[in-house]
């Protein structure tokens, strides 16, 4: 019951930033920590701009869009593909200082925010 509530809740996207919101931040670009890598078939994109992260968040079902102001803060997120199209978002918290940053796993999730396989 829990986790078809859980679910139920996500789709509803009543999480997603205000229309307003949206338009006041959609030039806002955060600088690239990794930006695109691709490495034998695996996909990870660093995502830099609000209406990217809303996509991603709608995408896999969850509530990632809400992270913005912690990407404004420093944290970093990253969609993840596999090659046999598994997908996967990456929540980077960074610590340290702005001018020694160092980001650290925080959060790792698939669609409908259900765990991803180890690989």
């Amino acid at each position: 019951g829990l986790v078809d509530a859980s679910l139920a809740w996500h789709r509803a996207q009543r999480w997603l930033p205000t229309p307003a919101i949206a338009a006041a931040e959609s030039d806002v670009v955060l600088p690239a920590v990794i930006g695109r890598v691709c490495v034998d078939g695996r996909l990870a994109v660093e995502i830099s701009c609000l209406a990217d992260l809303i996509a991603e968040g709608e995408a896999m079902r969850h509530c990632v869009a809400t992270y913005w102001n912690q990407c404004l803060g420093g944290d970093r997120i990253v969609s993840l593909t596999l090659a046999d199209g598994e997908r996967g978002t990456a929540h980077y918290r960074m610590y340290g200082h702005d001018t020694d940053p160092r980001y650290a796993l925080a959060q790792l999730r698939g669609p409908d925010n259900i765990a991803v396989s180890a690989a």
